[in-house]
């Protein structure tokens, strides 16, 4: 995204402003306030503050979409995350839970063109998305991947983290010295696996994963209270 700032410098030798001449400043998606201060310090050759010397300074949004000057293509400002019309009107879409909507769009903000397969879902880039328990997260990504959205690419190894890519994009060939998990071979095509997942199905599987957490949590099957006929139901709908 480009802020323009106008009239931020003050005028060599007067305390007005100058009537003309802006300063264009680039953020990235995710800087933080801090970070927005510093590139404006940098601007004004030295960190002098625009505020005590000249006022509020002015800014202005470059619009992150327009219509051309032919009035018929639009162009954009800013990198957008496609998501496809047929997956957002199937069924299966409908049944995800907020928490794992919020995750896909996470780990699809990722994507540069070329690197399905290698993208992340760590706590701590995720915390940046209002993904802040790692028990809710482990369960979107398990999730994801019950309704066909995301596979896992890498599975997690030491100090390396899990990699995954989007099942509506090709998946993209592994960086050099960073090879997927046996069986994961790159595809010039999508494979689309949410196309082939019954909803119901999926949804149940969501469902007898945060029953059989409860019972854990709660030490039901311990104790014997869950029967053995509805244990062996929720046994069934995880595998």
């Amino acid at each position: 995204m480009h802020l323009v700032h106008t009239n931020l410098h003050p005028h060599p030798s007067t305390s007005k402003r100058p009537t003309g001449g802006t300063s264009t400043l680039d953020v990235a998606p995710g800087d933080s306030s801090a970070d927005l201060d510093a590139e404006i310090a940098e601007l004004l050759g030295g960190g002098s503050d625009p505020v005590a010397e000249s006022g509020p300074a002015k800014i202005t949004f470059v619009p992150t979409s327009q219509i051309g000057t032919g009035g018929q293509k639009l162009k954009w400002n800013a990198r957008f995350a496609a998501i496809p019309h047929a997956v957002l009107v199937d069924p299966t879409f409908a049944e995800l839970s907020g928490r794992a909507l919020k995750l896909l769009l996470a780990v699809l903000s990722q994507f540069v063109g070329n690197n399905n397969g290698h993208l992340t879902a760590t706590p701590s880039r995720m915390k940046a998305f209002g993904l802040r328990s790692k028990d809710s997260l482990a369960k979107s990504i398990q999730e994801l991947i019950d309704f066909g959205y995301i596979v896992r690419t890498r599975s997690q190894e030491c100090r390396l983290p899990a990699l995954y890519a989007i099942t509506w994009l090709p998946l993209n060939k592994a960086p050099k010295g960073q090879p997927y998990d046996p069986g994961i071979t790159s595809s010039n095509e999508a494979s689309d696996l949410w196309r082939h997942i019954d909803p119901l199905k999926a949804k149940g599987k969501v469902q007898a994963r945060r029953n059989a957490a409860k019972m854990r949590k709660l030490g039901l099957e311990d104790r014997g209270v869950v029967s053995s006929p509805e244990a062996a139901a929720t046994s069934e709908a995880l595998h």
